[in-house]
Parts: structure tokens; sequence; C-alpha cells
């Protein structure tokens, strides 16, 4: 693991890029959702690793077209990161930042509530 200009350690960069980057055929095509939370488990269980894991898990699931489901895990990260790092923290701008972006995608017609 390498660690940020403040001290934490930095784990998931490859996966978190991974996760950014390719498309959403690419993520389904090669069970990358799968493989994450596989790898997941094999991490560090301290607050930043459990926030980062729910951060990627998030992107992941985001990519592969579940916006409200990706929402509710930027949201336990967002939990996680204000009640360890604090408001401030540009951790929790950052997730802060996710939420912002998923208010400008509608929700799929399969994620909407029954009326």
């Amino acid at each position: 693991m390498r660690e940020e200009p403040n001290g934490r350690a930095f784990g998931g960069s490859v996966l978190n890029s991974l996760a950014k980057s390719a498309s959403e055929e690419y993520l389904k095509e090669n069970h990358i959702l799968e493989c994450a939370a596989e790898i997941s488990g094999l991490l560090d269980n301290n607050p930043h690793d459990q926030a980062t894991r729910k951060r990627t898990e998030g992107v992941l699931i985001f990519a592969a077209g579940n916006t409200s489901l990706a929402k509710m895990k930027f949201q336990e990260c967002l939990n996680i990161r204000r009640s360890w790092f604090g408001e401030k923290d540009i951790l929790v701008g950052e997730v802060m930042e996710f939420l912002a972006d998923l208010l400008f995608f509608p929700l799929r017609d399969s994620e909407r509530p029954a009326l």
C-alpha cells in the first residue's frame, strides 16, 4: 500500500481507476463487480479502507447502471468518512462530489419506485 501525503494508507487505486474508466459492457463481461467484492474482503478492515471500498463499489455499481444502489454505497462511504475524518476533510468532499454527480442522472425505469 502507498501512503497519501497526510499519512493515510491508500489502497485499491488500480481498481478505482478501472471503475472510473471502464465501459459498462467491459465491467459486466469481465465480472469486475464480483471480483471487486472478493478483493475487498482481503483489504484491511479500518475505517479508511471501508470507506474506500464503499466508494469503489459505488463507482462500479453506477457504471453498471444501478444509480440508486450506487447512491446508497456513496452515502455509506460519506457517513464513514464524516464520522472518522470530519466534515471538512478532502475525502469527505470527494464523496459529496460523487453524490452531486448522481443528481444529473435520472433513475432508470427499473429503479423507480412502484406507484
